[in-house]
This record gives C-alpha cells, sequence and structure tokens, in this order.
C-alpha cells in the first residue's frame, strides 16, 4: 500500500515531466514560427524573377505540329515539328525540330528531309529552312557508269538554305550540296528537288568519286565531274 509521500513524490514527478513536454512544444512553435518568418523577409528582399514574356511580335507558343496532304485518297506530303512559335500578322511560323516525309505520286517509297528550324506558312504550305537540311531519297540503283550498284540505294544529301513550295512540291537551294549513295560520294552546287513527281537535279559543278576494291591496296577512286546531273527516280536513270 502506497505511502502518502510516496504519491506526492509521483505526482510532483509527474507534473515535471508535463512541465517538460509542454515547455518544449512551445519552444518548437517558436522555432518554426521565426523560421518561417525568416523565409517570407528573404522572399520579399529578393523576389523571384518573373517569368520572361515572349516577344512583343510572337502570338502563341506550343508543343507539336502536323500538316499532311493527301491525294487520291492516300497520304503524299507530311510535315511533322516537334515545336513551334506562332507570329502575329500573318507572319510565318517557326518551326523546330522538323521532319517532312513525301511519299510521291502513286506512293511505293518514302523520301525524307530534316531540319532543326524552318520558317512556316500555314496558308500556302511553303517553308524556308536557314540551317542545315539533311535528305534522304529512298532511291533505286542508278545507271551511272561503273558504280556496279544493284537493287535499292538510298541517296543522302546535306546543304543549307532550302525553300520547298507546295505549288509545284519543288524544293531548291543554290547552296553546296554533299550527297552519298552506296559506294559512291560526290558534292555539287545548287540542288532542285522535285518531291511529287521524284527527280533531283545536281545544278552546277558536280564531282563524284566512286571507290573501286576493298582489298589491302585498292585502286585509286574513281572521279566523274559533269557540269549537272538529272536523276529521275521512276526510270532510275542518271543524265
Amino acid at each position: 500500500m502506497a505511502t502518502p509521500e510516496l504519491s506526492t513524490h509521483r505526482m510532483r514527478r509527474r507534473k515535471l515531466l508535463m512541465g517538460l513536454v509542454v515547455g518544449g512544444l512551445m519552444v518548437t512553435a517558436v522555432i518554426v514560427a521565426m523560421t518561417y518568418w525568416h523565409s517570407a523577409a528573404t522572399r520579399n528582399d529578393h523576389p523571384l524573377p518573373p517569368r520572361p514574356s515572349p516577344p512583343p511580335d510572337v502570338h502563341e507558343q506550343f508543343s507539336g505540329y502536323t500538316f499532311t496532304r493527301s491525294e487520291e485518297g492516300r497520304v503524299a506530303f507530311k510535315l511533322h515539328a516537334a515545336r513551334t512559335v506562332a507570329f502575329k500578322e500573318g507572319k510565318t511560323t517557326e518551326l523546330e525540330d522538323v521532319l517532312v516525309e513525301v511519299f510521291g505520286r502513286v506512293g511505293g517509297h518514302r523520301d525524307t528531309l530534316r531540319t532543326q528550324r524552318c520558317e512556316y506558312n500555314p496558308k500556302s504550305g511553303d517553308f524556308f529552312s536557314s540551317g542545315p537540311v539533311q535528305i534522304e531519297l529512298d532511291a533505286q540503283s542508278s545507271e551511272l557508269p561503273g558504280t556496279g550498284l544493284h537493287g535499292r540505294h538510298p541517296v543522302f544529301m546535306e546543304t543549307s538554305k532550302v525553300s520547298f513550295r507546295q505549288d509545284g512540291s519543288m524544293a531548291q537551294t543554290e547552296e553546296p550540296v554533299k550527297f552519298r549513295v552506296g559506294a559512291a560520294t560526290g558534292t555539287a552546287v545548287g540542288l532542285a528537288y522535285a518531291t511529287r513527281d521524284g527527280w533531283v537535279e545536281l545544278k552546277h559543278n558536280v564531282v563524284i568519286e566512286l571507290k573501286q576494291g576493298s582489298g589491302p591496296t585498292p585502286a585509286p577512286p574513281l572521279r566523274l565531274t559533269a557540269s549537272k546531273l538529272h536523276y529521275d527516280k521512276k526510270g532510275s536513270t542518271v543524265s
């Protein structure tokens, strides 16, 4: 049986523990309040910079854009961009990370044009890229003498400052062109590419080098030159 002195001691210890708990909670509350006040004061002294506003002539910015042109119930031309910036007052729309797919008049092949950025007119469908442009033609073998090409050989071309007009389906540039097909590589100046009709013309100063052999001592490359070169995908002919 507990004595009065023992009961009194227990009550004093319980009160002491309760006082410590309450005191600890009050100290914690004071620290939280001071931290919040300091954080708020810091935000007021150093406010976050406002989000940058778009240039005054920018109408809107958004991700993803796709344009498709169909002929006789099938897709003949498709343009896709990962990001667009549309401008006011009828100006062109800037497209970024652009892929153009061309399927020609009767399909059966797929050519592509890639560029990082171009100016696009949504009304006419025309576009212009001032930067690098990569073109891939899923072509048949050509009839260049001595090439030894058989079957399908894609043609890879690199150039810049390419303009494309939907009216006539023509892509053109006057800039230097590098190209590669099979073992043949070459350069030229100026390019015309009829996406619908499936022909390509290298306009000036065409130089083609063809590797000969792959042994330990291959022969020097065969070098061909021409003032211009016309390639027709329909008949896989070069003139």
